[in-house]
């Protein structure tokens, strides 16, 4: 059975004792900071589920800031001020972790807007985690970086803009890729006749 966006907001507010409507302003906003801190040229951690970071043909990225769990509920929290702290941050942490025990599942999942992780299974019978960029995430219109000369090994602080820079995703090393798969799947009731 498909786990909506409805239904993990419904799990997080029950497993945090809140409401649904508290619950959906804190992850609707997990989704907002995630976009804009992308947009500025920050890396991206979701926790037990993906890393995003960027990519030039000009050279190595040297340590991108990064924006993991703490940031992440610190800008939050100053968002939403009228939410404790201890809340969002119950919030934030019990939807990576409901995220994280559905792809252990076998299913598909998204933080919307941002990315998907998507188990896969090949022609051979192995299943890997696929990860993919949400065609709605908007790169930098231009940011600077640290880019690591290859030659020298010296650093050279580069602006790059747009067309300059790619996404790169990869799946967090606590991510636990499933045994099987789940699959879509309808069920019909067949008529007979007596």
């Amino acid at each position: 059975m498909r786990e909506t966006y409805t239904d993990i907001i419904q799990y997080v507010a029950d497993r945090c004792g809140t409401s649904y409507h508290k619950s959906h302003t804190v992850i609707k906003e997990v989704s907002r900071v995630l976009k804009e801190h992308i947009k500025l040229g920050d890396a991206v951690h979701c926790e037990g589920l993906f890393y995003i970071s960027f990519q030039t043909s000009a050279g190595r990225m040297y340590k991108n800031r990064v924006f993991d769990l703490e940031a992440q509920v610190k800008e939050i929290q100053e968002r939403l001020p009228k939410i404790s702290t201890h809340l969002v941050n119950d919030l934030v942490v019990t939807y990576y972790v409901r995220l994280h025990q559905l792809v252990s599942q076998g299913k598909q999942v998204n933080v919307k807007g941002v990315g998907y992780v998507i188990p896969t299974e090949t022609e051979d019978g192995s299943i890997y985690c696929h990860t993919r960029v949400s065609p709605a995430l908007e790169k930098p219109e231009c940011v600077d970086f640290l880019l690591l000369n290859q030659e020298t090994g010296g650093l050279t602080l580069t602006y790059l803009e747009k067309e300059d820079v790619r996404f790169q995703m990869v799946a967090d090393e606590k991510l636990h890729v499933p045994c099987i798969v789940a699959k879509e799947s309808t069920y019909q009731f067949e008529t007979i006749e007596i």
